[in-house]
């Protein structure tokens, strides 16, 4: 992941991509998996998946930021994940 991070880091800095970040640990939201998240304006969408796809990645999964603020909500699928993983930490902790 800090490959790819390193990789993609000229195209943020040439404004191609606005923005990356990545966890450095598997997130138990991702199944236990390393997540990126690329950020991009929609109108650059294909042009950023050409970039990314020119460097192995095979994986992609397009989400607006008001969705992500959606899923954080009470209620909501990432919270309800959350809460899930931290009740079990508790539980065997």
């Amino acid at each position: 992941m800090e490959e790819l991070a390193g990789k993609l880091d000229p195209y943020v800095e040439e404004g191609k991509i606005s923005s990356v970040k990545y966890n450095r640990e598997p997130s138990p939201f991702a199944r236990g998996a390393l997540v990126m998240c690329v950020y991009c304006d929609d109108r650059e969408r294909e042009k950023v998946w050409e970039i990314l796809s020119s460097h192995g990645v095979t994986g992609r999964i397009w989400k607006y930021d008001c969705q992500t603020l959606v899923d954080w909500r009470p209620g909501g699928r990432l919270y309800e994940k959350a809460k899930g993983a931290e009740e079990r930490a508790r539980a065997h902790g």
